[in-house]
């Protein structure tokens, strides 16, 4: 509920049409005291097309506390909106830095009491961030970080202009080269000369909440052009990625009394995804980010933790509607994936059956159908999903494709939203008959040799007489190796990453983070899942949760097993369990099978697909 300290008394009127948007406009005048005075009206424009130019700015920035300390009144219209605090902190720095004067702030420009135009206006945010001429990013008033971090900035600019290399290493020199850039001034840091107190400033400058906030990442991508804030110092993008070489060991945990959280994570997944964003086709593309995403931004209404991304899915129809249930707008976006696009890759983030486990899932995520994504932070990082990379979505783009490019033809003779069940086709390629008890769950320094024979061993204790009979520790991370390069030949070998043999040259990873990052990466491949054998004599990576072998005590014989489908439309094969003796069936996740990734199973014709209900 709104705090009516400052009540918004502002009469909004309805938008002439969904492509219409209201804008702020700043007015700058002198009186005859020769005072500057700024004031401010509403307009109300069509989005900007090639026929239709018009320059305006977007803002993005924090909410914070609900509480309106604060009016915004405007010229030649009574009434007035009430202003969050960071809001009413910033508009005097916006107004001062607007290039345009007119701009679009969710807060003024959409009737926040109206949740059809809020469900209208989230539905078209891609469109308003893409036509902007530039967004301007609040990031809070100054403080000692931001003015020891702008200092910084100042004497490394001023360092890097003087040497010899500067048309290297500046953005306006000739052969400028970012990565040159990036290393050099990662060296500064570690410099004897360079003073002690900028790596915990810099630290606490990307603590601040905005780094934090689900809204900014589409925010921030969608944006052409990008100006940051904090006070009256202003930062460019090249600021923050000069601030984002900080070595991970600098960047020292708050202090007592230290208010700002340790963003480290999520600051680097923001600027990693600005600067190298994916390429793959929509909407697995989409998924990628809401993989990425999810375990380090944050939305305050859950509902958000969905709309606060749909800018970066294009081509999508679905509008959401805050009027209805969390969960409804769950389905029913996931229901509009696959009749938009052909495409079920979503079924690789499931979740329902993890987030039912989880104490901490809210309850209005729990009890989602098998086949629908909550994108809740826990389950999409035990076990990372094979549709959307795994832990090396970073410039690779996915090759899977088990269902052999057949895409899924959208038949649906239900309402998916409303009864919750999905229609799909496809074929049971196989059945898990042997799963091994072998869990990964060591990482990084602590993986050493004796650890990873340990889990080889227990693997092939509980799969005799079959290929895992064979391993040594470089099968075990060969074969996490093939998973991890999402369907293209490695990179590296298994001996490489073991360190067995020696590279020609060396990534520099396993210096700066102190463990190996080549081995980590894959071995987290396994976090979550289980080594499993097939009844077609297939090694295989499963589910932990759910998944079942067929030789299981206290089980009918049709029931044992869990079987693995491949389904039109989606990238990688799925395990499915039958919900009595019909067609309905559950989705227990996605999962890597030997010798099916690439379409190698898929012998029957685009129209011979057996149904199944999802449930």
């Amino acid at each position: 509920m709104e705090h009516l300290d400052f009540p918004t008394t502002y009469k909004y009127t309805p938008l002439p049409s969904p492509r219409h948007i209201r804008l702020l406009h700043i007015h700058d005048y002198s009186n005859e005291e020769s005072t500057n005075t700024t004031t401010f009206e509403i307009h109300v424009v069509e989005l900007p097309s090639d026929g239709k130019p018009f320059a305006f700015e977007t803002l993005s920035y924090t909410w914070g506390a609900p509480k309106r300390v604060a009016s915004l009144y405007f010229r030649n219209e009574p009434g007035a909106i009430g202003l969050t605090q960071n809001l009413s902190q910033a508009i005097p720095h916006i107004a001062r830095n607007s290039q345009t004067r007119y701009l679009w702030i969710d807060q003024l420009c959409i009737n926040q009491n109206d949740p059809q135009e809020k469900s209208q206006q989230v539905s078209i945010m891609d469109q308003i961030y893409k036509a902007a001429s530039r967004v301007i990013i609040w990031l809070g008033p100054a403080d000692d970080s931001s003015i020891i971090v702008k200092e910084w900035l100042g004497e490394l600019n001023a360092f890097l202009a003087s040497r010899d290399d500067a048309s290297r290493t500046m953005p306006t020199g000739e052969h400028y080269n970012a990565s040159v850039r990036m290393l050099l001034v990662r060296s500064t840091w570690v410099d004897s000369r360079t003073d002690i107190k900028y790596a915990p400033a810099a630290r606490r400058f990307w603590g601040r909440p905005w780094f934090r906030r689900g809204w900014v990442v589409q925010e921030l991508l969608l944006s052409p052009v990008v100006l940051f804030l904090a006070g009256p110092d202003t930062f460019t993008l090249e600021d923050l990625y000069d601030i984002q070489t900080l070595p991970p060991d600098m960047a020292l945990p708050p202090t007592v009394g230290d208010d700002n959280r340790d963003n480290t994570a999520a600051y680097n997944t923001l600027l990693n995804l600005k600067r190298f964003p994916f390429i793959d086709v929509q909407p697995r593309r989409f998924l990628m980010y809401m993989a990425e995403s999810a375990s380090e931004f944050e939305t305050t209404v859950l509902v958000d933790r969905l709309c606060a991304f749909l800018g970066l899915l294009e081509g999508s129809t679905f509008q959401p509607d805050y009027t209805r249930r969390v969960r409804w707008n769950f389905t029913a976006f996931a229901a509009s994936l696959a009749a938009g696009f052909g495409s079920l890759d979503f079924l690789s983030l499931w979740s329902a059956n993890i987030d039912a486990k989880i104490s901490s899932t809210p309850e209005e995520l729990r009890g989602f159908a098998s086949w629908v994504p909550s994108f809740t932070w826990l389950p999409l990082i035990a076990p990372f999903r094979f549709a959307t990379g795994a832990t090396r979505s970073f410039f690779t783009e996915v090759k899977w494709d088990a269902a052999a490019g057949r895409r899924h033809a959208h038949s649906q003779r239900e309402d998916a939203a409303a009864t919750e069940r999905l229609h799909v086709r496809g074929r049971i390629i196989d059945r898990i008959s042997l799963i091994s008890t072998a869990k990964i769950d060591r990482y990084f320094a602590d993986a050493d040799n004796p650890y990873l024979s340990s889990i080889v061993a227990r693997i092939q204790f509980d799969i005799p007489s079959s290929p895992f009979s064979t391993w040594t520790v470089v099968e075990l991370v060969a074969f996490l190796n093939n998973i991890s390069a999402n369907g293209h030949p490695p990179k590296q070998s298994a001996e490489i990453i073991l360190g067995i043999e020696k590279q020609q040259w060396s990534t520099g990873l396993a210096d700066n983070l102190g463990y190996n990052e080549a081995l980590s990466s894959r071995l987290s491949i396994g976090r979550g899942r289980r080594f499993a054998m097939t009844e077609e004599g297939r090694m295989a990576l499963v589910p932990f949760v759910g998944s079942r072998p067929r030789y299981e005590e206290g089980q009918s014989d049709e029931e044992k097993g869990s079987v693995i489908a491949v389904l039109h439309g989606c990238s990688v094969p799925i395990v499915l369990d039958r919900v009595g003796d019909g067609s309905e069936w559950k989705v227990v996740g996605d999962c890597y099978i030997e010798g099916v990734m690439h379409g190698e199973a898929v012998c029957w014709a685009e129209d011979e697909g057996e149904e199944f209900i999802l449930v």
